[in-house]
């Protein structure tokens, strides 16, 4: 259950990864579309107004994280779903 919390997590890097990618190579965004796949990107808002570069920095994380934990939660809902079964360290292979 742990890799596959840990592989949800990671699938919840790749959206805010890729769009932070893309804007900076291309400069296009996805504009509203992001929040399907990045739902802290809600956050990102608050930073229309100027602020210093370590409450930047700081929202960045936050926002991010966020979204690793969102995907976690969600993996630890279709666990059930899913019908992986688990290897303990006693078990046959």
């Amino acid at each position: 259950m742990k890799k596959w919390l840990i592989g949800w997590g990671i699938t919840g890097l790749v959206a805010p990864l890729l769009h932070l990618s893309t804007y900076f190579v291309t400069g296009y965004t996805l504009g509203e579309g992001i929040f399907v796949f990045w739902p802290g990107a809600i956050g990102l808002r608050v930073l229309e107004n100027g602020l210093p570069i370590l409450t930047v920095l700081l929202i960045w994380l936050i926002t991010i994280m966020s979204n690793v934990l969102v995907y976690a939660l969600f993996g630890l809902l279709l666990w059930p779903l899913a019908g992986i079964k688990s290897k303990g360290p006693y078990e046959d292979p």
